[in-house]
């Protein structure tokens, strides 16, 4: 039996949970507003991955990309790093995939787009996602690159 949780980190990222490739659950990343920022709800994702069985938690490797600001970078590199803490201090196996492999794996024949990634995940579990859950879509993806 394979339990793996996928992560596509950031703001407008995602949590997806399957057990030998069924779906089980799926999320879009916990965030707090607060005035003028957001930032990651620790205590709702600690929650979250304490009510499930885990084998393996696989996170995309994210980077720095050309033309994005230096605070915004920071900041998602910041949330990416917190996502590591949290499971590493639950004591969850941790892997990364890059975007490119778990786009090849899972969305091999397609232009491999966020929109690639959701209409893939709707035909797949015959679910119906909306446009802003493009990370969950994402996180179920990087999920399934595992297997």
């Amino acid at each position: 039996m394979s339990r793996v949780v996928g992560i596509d980190p950031g703001q407008k990222g995602g949590l997806a949970y399957l057990v030998d490739g069924d779906l089980v659950e799926y999320e879009r990343m916990p965030v707090l507003k607060e005035k003028n920022k957001r930032s990651l709800d620790k205590v709702e994702l600690v929650a979250w991955f304490k009510n499930l069985d885990i084998d393996v938690c696989v996170i995309e490797r994210v980077h720095s990309m050309p033309k994005q600001g230096v605070a915004s970078t920071f900041k998602f590199g910041f949330m990416a790093g917190q996502l590591d803490g949290i499971v590493t201090a639950l004591n969850i196996r941790l892997e990364y995939v890059t975007p490119q492999f778990w786009k090849k794996a899972v969305l091999r024949g397609t232009d491999k787009s966020k929109l690639a990634a959701l209409t893939y995940v709707q035909n797949r579990y015959g679910i119906s996602l909306k446009k802003n859950e493009e990370g969950s879509a994402e996180a179920i993806c990087i999920a399934l690159s595992y297997g």
